[in-house]
């Protein structure tokens, strides 16, 4: 998504809790300056930007509950939108969770 995106967008953010996978992305060069990888767990990472975009692309944590893991993430989400910013979560439209 970041590498698609790079084109359209001013700034990326991408929190990834993965160290591997982060340097894996930084040898390959093939993301923009404006792409921003930053090694954290999503859970608990501390936001401080707003966006027009929030993509939540994480598989489910399998030590709780489905949905409400998913809730806790959009309530902590949601207030760091733009005004007509929106929360896109593919894994909820793939098994049919409305939020």
């Amino acid at each position: 998504a970041p590498f698609i995106c790079q084109s359209f967008c001013d700034k990326i953010d991408v929190v990834e809790i993965d160290s591997d996978l982060i340097h894996l992305i930084d040898m390959t060069g093939y993301l923009l300056p404006k792409v921003n990888l930053i090694q954290d767990d999503f859970f608990n990472y501390n936001i401080q930007e707003k966006y027009d975009i929030i993509l939540i692309d994480i598989w489910q944590d399998t030590s709780g509950n489905f949905e409400n893991e998913f809730n806790k993430m959009i309530q902590k989400y949601k207030p760091h939108l733009n005004d007509n910013g929106f929360l896109f979560i593919p894994l909820l439209d793939m098994v049919g969770v409305e939020y």
